[in-house]
């Protein structure tokens, strides 16, 4: 096999929403950057599972009238998927919450464009970590699969940003991990379903799922389904079911409970689809390839927040 040899300023590792603004704060000081990504696009968990929602960029307020909370980076991007997305900051009534909607394609758009527009930042997808070589306590070089071709690069600084401490875990690096880990939810959207109101659809879809679990149709764990907010339009809605099942750090757990999501979507689907009469043309549309989950392995910093700080 063929290895390439590469030199960078800095190696990114994982392109989700971190990566992605890692990579472009190093390209604009100066810094020649390489970021590698396991996936075919990027944004991480917001494309792949389909967050669905950008939360946290916005003051919570009971004022409907909505105000960025931060500026730089993060508010450049929001703005540009806004208007990629043609969507808008929603109020909440539930918290004050302010948020702002979107779809996962003008999401990864976004992430391409601002990353193509420094012309400093190699990218690589479908890109694999094979190996992480450390001399004196310094990472010296990493290699990874791309296709059949293996890399070897040479960084000053590597970041990790793929959300499960790759690259620490490889280079032995102290994790902080948990035996479980919170819950995971499946996103799934419906097409071709008939206008109405999302608080109507709710009271529906929770109607249909109680049933059909009482009528033993259903498990009765597949009870957690709601809309994604701010998803509903004339003919679409994305739904999440929130799954019962454990996560842990096991090598195959991942790959179990995203076949036990995907049947948790097609039971639900059929569910509410027989069960609901202004849904019984709709289709299922996009399923979301990844399970959504919130946390993983951490690397252990210089210091570490505690919930005292």
């Amino acid at each position: 096999m063929h290895n390439n040899q590469l030199k960078a300023d800095v190696l990114v590792v994982g392109g989700g929403a971190a990566g992605v603004a890692s990579a472009i704060a190093a390209a604009r000081n100066g810094s020649s950057v390489v970021l590698i990504e396991k996936n075919a696009q990027l944004g991480g968990k917001a494309t792949s599972a389909v967050v669905g929602t950008i939360c946290g960029a916005h003051y919570r307020s009971s004022n409907p009238q909505t105000k960025y909370v931060t500026n730089g980076f993060a508010r450049e991007f929001c703005e540009a998927v806004s208007k990629k997305g043609k969507t808008t900051a929603i109020h909440h009534y539930q918290g004050n919450l302010h948020f702002l909607p979107y779809r996962p394609f003008p999401f990864a758009l976004v992430a391409d464009d601002l990353l193509k527009a420094e012309g400093n930042i190699k990218i690589f997808h479908h890109a694999v970590i094979t190996d992480v070589r450390t001399k004196n306590g310094t990472i010296s070089s990493i290699s990874f699969l791309n296709y059949r071709e293996e890399t070897t690069l040479i960084a000053k600084q590597v970041i990790d940003c793929t959300g499960e401490s790759t690259v620490s875990i490889l280079a032995g690096i102290p994790t902080s991990t948990q035996k479980y880990y919170q819950a995971s939810a499946m996103v799934f959207s419906l097409e071709n379903i008939t206008p109405c109101n999302p608080i109507q659809l709710t009271l529906n879809i929770i109607r249909a799922l109680k049933k059909a679990i009482l009528e033993e149709q259903l498990s009765k764990e597949l009870d957690k389904v709601s809309l994604v907010p701010g998803s509903l339009t004339e003919n679409s809605v994305m739904l999440k079911i929130a799954l019962p099942y454990l996560i842990d750090d096991g090598p195959g757990n991942k790959t179990e409970v995203e076949q036990l999501g995907r049947k948790a979507v097609e039971n639900v689907f059929e569910c509410i689809t027989e069960r609901i009469s202004f849904l019984s043309n709709a289709q299922l549309g996009m399923v979301a390839p990844e399970v959504g989950t919130r946390t993983g392995q951490l690397s252990e910093g210089l210091e570490i927040l505690t919930k005292a700080d």
